[in-house]
């Protein structure tokens, strides 16, 4: 009986050691960087512009606008797609406050008027989730939700629209979700196709995903001396 108990205890404590290690977790390969994080223990925040109305633009501007809080700036992605001046192309909620309006619109050449397209959002207790933009409900408890298209994976499928379309080759970036409640934000390291994009969630197990943009795509990860330059609209960003 003793050494059950010992026994389940140790499978207890390598269980949650394992969980513990899966809480922030960097993935490098030849076709795809990934950084997977609990949101609950890291939060997500989404930013646009400082306090004096600037556009931060980009991931050093960021950086010190963070360092101003005094906090540091641990990751960040471009956040989604933006119109010429910046301006996000749909839904963009920030810490509570709705600054643009949610995009119904359905018909159009963007990738962002694919359907599927959806919403990224985080709660008030900084749990993730993506949501298909049909489905959009604000029950007043998101603090931050980015909306962008086309959704790559829905409900752990490849979506079936990306077969046949958009052979244009890019680097992309996108933001999947996990059933336990991580977060997944990716980066190809090469110009591909949305569907080998979304073939690249599919592997790390996604239930669902979000892509945010391609061409001008870039990750602020400075541990691992990734450090893109660009000029964006919303970032999201993880700070300590």
């Amino acid at each position: 009986m003793k050494n059950m108990t010992f026994l389940f205890i140790l499978i207890a404590t390598l269980g949650f050691s394992q969980k513990k290690a899966e809480d922030f977790k960097y993935i490098h390969n030849k076709r795809y960087t990934a950084i997977i994080i609990d949101p609950e223990k890291y939060p997500v925040e989404m930013y646009w512009k400082d306090d004096r109305g600037k556009l931060l633009r980009n991931f050093n501007n960021l950086a010190d606008y963070v360092e101003s809080k005094g906090k540091k700036l641990r990751f960040a992605m471009n956040g989604g797609m933006a119109m010429e001046n910046r301006i996000p192309c749909g839904l963009f909620i920030q810490n509570f406050k709705e600054i643009t309006h949610l995009n119904t619109r359905t018909n159009g050449r963007s990738n962002f008027c694919l359907q599927p397209n959806g919403v990224f959002i985080i709660n008030d207790h900084n749990q993730a989730q993506i949501c298909l933009t049909i489905n959009y409900i604000n029950p007043g408890n998101i603090r931050f939700a980015t909306q962008s298209g086309v959704m790559p994976v829905v409900m752990g499928t490849m979506n079936p629209i990306l077969t046949t379309f958009n052979k244009s080759l890019y680097v992309r970036n996108g933001i999947g979700t996990f059933n336990d409640g991580r977060v997944a934000f990716l980066i190809s390291n090469n110009p591909i196709s949305l569907h080998e994009f979304a073939d690249y969630f599919v592997e790390l197990g996604c239930y669902n995903a979000l892509y945010l943009d391609g061409a001008i795509s870039g990750m602020y990860f400075p541990e691992k001396d990734i450090e893109d330059e660009g000029s964006w609209g919303v970032m999201i960003g993880i700070n300590f």
